[in-house]
């Protein structure tokens, strides 16, 4: 398993809708890592916020793309699995969390399991992809606590 988190002065929720929000990806995110985020199925969605267990998505990076299930979508997390089957298995989470003493901050983690033949792989390459992940809960971060200080006023 790898893990990148974050403490983020916003609540789950907005944490949760920027992430979420898929067109609007780019806004936040300079596309190092994730390069988009498509609904595929059902064809009448855009973004994340109600999509149900068996749903799909395609998931872009730079040089390559991955059909993702979602595995599940409630208020506090979040998840894809991506598969070849019996090779390589990922399961994707984003945990969104509530601070144990301020129900408006969120730790935000992101982690991922493997399983399958080329399981060992994500040794090679895991100390990559969590820089990459910090990069994304960097900059998921300024995107909500701005978010969150113009919907208190403060911005």
């Amino acid at each position: 398993m790898i893990k990148a988190e974050i403490a983020i002065n916003a609540p789950p929720r907005i944490v949760r809708e920027i992430l979420l929000d898929f067109p609007n990806l780019a806004t936040w995110h300079d596309k190092s890592f994730f390069t988009d985020i498509k609904v595929i199925s059902p064809a009448d969605k855009t973004t994340g916020l109600d999509l149900k267990v068996g749903d799909t998505v395609r998931v872009g990076f730079v040089g390559a793309s991955f059909k993702g299930v979602i595995a599940e979508n409630d208020p506090h997390l979040f998840s894809w699995i991506a598969s070849l089957p019996f090779i390589f298995t990922g399961q994707h989470y984003f945990h969104f969390t509530p601070d144990a003493t301020d129900a408006n901050k969120t730790l935000f983690v992101q982690t991922e399991t493997f399983t399958g033949l080329l399981d060992f792989t994500s040794a090679f390459f895991g100390a990559k992809t969590v820089a990459n992940w910090k990069r994304v809960n960097e900059e998921l971060k300024v995107a909500a606590e701005s978010s969150w200080a113009k919907q208190q006023g403060q911005a």
